[in-house]
């Protein structure tokens, strides 16, 4: 039981830190986007 909620824990974390990886790069690919678009 408690090795199952581990990696749940595991897997949920694994998630949190790609989205949050995915969110950080499209963010970035959007300002240099503006900056481009910009200049």
């Amino acid at each position: 039981m408690n090795k199952g909620k581990r990696m749940g824990i595991m897997k949920f974390t694994a998630m949190s830190c790609l989205l949050a990886f995915a969110v950080i790069i499209g963010i970035n690919i959007i300002l240099k986007n503006s900056v481009l678009h910009y200049l």
